[in-house]
């Protein structure tokens, strides 16, 4: 998979999360083992995503154009 990322966090566990910057603007992770998880998933932004942090494990604020995301929403 090629991804056009904008921005990456690295998990406490060993995983990565990586926005990008296309017009579908996804929420990626790449697990400790190389490979692409299918989880989490955003509701589909139909925008570019440019960042992403992490304020605790599984708790993200992503921020796109126009947008701000929580995963998960409470």
């Amino acid at each position: 998979m090629t991804v056009d990322f904008s921005s990456v966090v690295k998990a406490p566990g060993g995983d990565f999360y990586i926005v990008d910057k296309s017009n579908q603007g996804k929420l990626h992770r790449l697990t400790k083992n190389k490979t692409w998880a299918t989880a989490p998933r955003l509701p589909n932004p139909d925008a570019p995503l440019y960042d992403i942090s992490m304020t605790g494990e599984g708790d993200f604020w992503i921020v796109g154009r126009g947008r701000v995301y929580h995963y998960p929403e409470p």
